[in-house]
């Protein structure tokens, strides 16, 4: 039986480190403060997960100036989030048959 939590706190590291490793691409650290509070966690998974993205409140600045979600969303690490998603629901799916 599938540990859906567990399978979806990775998930949600995957997709925290793509951040992290896009803000750091981009050399958007300053004090580390926007780096060290990023997190993404998993919630509502009883039905469809939601990944919420928490960090500081510049964020938005920082991300509409620098396309940060944008380049994440291009990136690779973003395409093996999806393809890791896609194979879980794919998997709880056989599981309920």
């Amino acid at each position: 039986m599938i540990n859906k939590a567990k399978e979806y706190r990775k998930l949600s590291r995957l997709l925290q480190s793509a951040y992290v490793k896009e803000i750091a691409r981009q050399d958007l650290i300053d004090t580390g403060l926007m780096i060290n509070t990023f997190t993404v966690t998993a919630v509502n998974l009883k039905r469809y997960p939601k990944f919420d993205i928490s960090t500081v409140d510049y964020f938005v600045y920082v991300d509409g100036n620098f396309k940060v979600t944008d380049n994440v969303l291009r990136g690779s690490l973003y395409r093996k989030f999806e393809q890791a998603l896609e194979d879980l629901q794919l998997q709880i799916l056989i599981e309920k048959i």
